[in-house]
């Protein structure tokens, strides 16, 4: 035939389908199988009354031009009516030419190719890679479609080996050649996959909020939603390694691109006291001449832990945290402790301001309070954590600074 139409097309794929799925095309058959479609199937409006009969006519016609290439028997009842198409054993070939179809087996041992391709990778990928062959191996499906694994492949691959400051619209040119592709079709899976095979728990812990997990997943592979800053306050001399020193006054707040932090050799603040600030609004609001001041933005990425780091002498620093008072504020502190290796404390984050401002607290909600036991469990501030329970109550810090 020069070309199948859709109706022709897709009784074809039905019976390669029900054939591919068979005992005799995986060879383990004991009996001759035959394989055919109902019209049922096909187009479930041939035995309908209220059909129009020209459609009926030309259903009958494209039909009968498969059974009389030899493609196909077709079976009818006893008022001549169609029931059913079979396959002849000997046309199979013929079925994946005319479909343009790669046999099952072909594609399975193209597929498992394509994953063994990267399970020797010790990363998130190789984890994943490793699970799609056991699974194909195993007689299973892998997890996706080949030709979306291939895309979600190829951004792991790019994501994990990143090293450089690259944002995710600049990503999906360089992998999908379309600048909104990952954020609109690839985002969220890819970041699943490089939770669920990956180490991310140490900063993903007590969140649970889908978009800064995403966030907080891709700023360890330096990939940013928009250039990445951070903001100080306060006066500090910042050494650069081409010699210059950049100075910063206390009149003078100032934000910083990530390219131009990664050329800081050491930054010398010349108060103390350093005190990370949660939200922009109160880094803003925030006036106190005896402080260096920088804003976080919630959960830090990586690339600030390392810019807190380069605070000269930082184990000698007085290093407080001024956040929300809620569970999440006390899980960035937890987090900025962990990640950063140096002793913060929590910052106008007591029992008192909480009850000083009650009149400006909100009532907790259900993953405020399972932040909040786990807190509890490890022994992180229980005063507060107790208090919080047992008031059913928390407080955003702008309205400590506004006040």
């Amino acid at each position: 035939m020069n070309q199948l139409t859709a109706l022709q097309r897709r009784i074809l794929e039905s019976i390669l389908d029900q054939y591919e799925n068979s005992k005799t095309y995986s060879g383990e058959n004991k009996v001759d199988q035959t394989f055919k479609v109902r019209v049922s199937k096909v187009w479930p409006e041939y035995l309908d009354d209220f059909t129009d009969v020209l459609e009926i006519e030309e259903f009958e016609r494209q039909v009968t031009a498969l059974a009389e290439q030899g493609l196909i028997t077709i079976r009818c009842n006893d008022r001549d009516e169609m029931v059913s198409f079979a396959a002849k054993a000997d046309q199979m070939d013929d079925y994946y030419k005319l479909l343009n179809r790669q046999e099952k087996k072909i594609l399975l041992d193209e597929e498992i190719r394509m994953y063994q391709e990267f399970s020797r990778d010790h990363t998130a990928l190789g984890a994943f890679c490793r699970r799609q062959v056991e699974l194909m191996s195993s007689g299973k499906r892998a997890q996706y479609q080949m030709d979306r694994a291939r895309n979600y492949l190829a951004l792991l691959q790019a994501i994990i080996h990143n090293q450089e400051e690259l944002y995710e619209r600049e990503l999906s040119i360089q992998v999908l050649g379309d600048s909104k592709l990952f954020e609109q079709s690839y985002r969220k899976v890819v970041c699943k996959l490089l939770r669920n095979y990956g180490e991310y728990e140490d900063i993903l812990q007590g969140e649970d909020e889908e978009r800064y997990i995403e966030r907080f997943i891709l700023e360890q592979h330096h990939i940013y939603a928009n250039p990445n800053y951070v903001y100080f306050k306060g006066s500090a001399s910042i050494y650069l390694q081409n010699g210059e020193v950049m100075e910063i006054k206390d009149s003078l707040p100032i934000a910083l691109s990530s390219a131009f932090l990664d050329q800081v050799i050491s930054i010398h603040p010349i108060s103390k006291r350093i005190i990370t600030i949660e939200n922009l609004t109160t880094f803003h609001r925030y006036q106190n001449a005896d402080s260096f001041c920088i804003y976080l933005g919630g959960y830090h990425s990586f690339r600030k832990t390392q810019y807190l780091k380069k605070i000269d002498a930082a184990d000698e620093k007085n290093w407080l945290h001024f956040g929300d008072i809620d569970p999440d504020g006390y899980m960035i502190l937890r987090n900025l402790r962990r990640t950063t290796g140096l002793d913060f404390q929590a910052y106008c984050m007591d029992a008192d301001t909480l009850m000083k401002y009650r009149n400006y607290t909100k009532k907790l909600e259900t993953q405020d309070i399972t932040k909040a036991n786990t807190l509890l469990g490890e022994g992180f501030y229980p005063e507060i954590m107790n208090m919080m329970l047992e008031e059913n109550m928390k407080l955003e810090q702008e309205i400590v600074v506004y006040r």
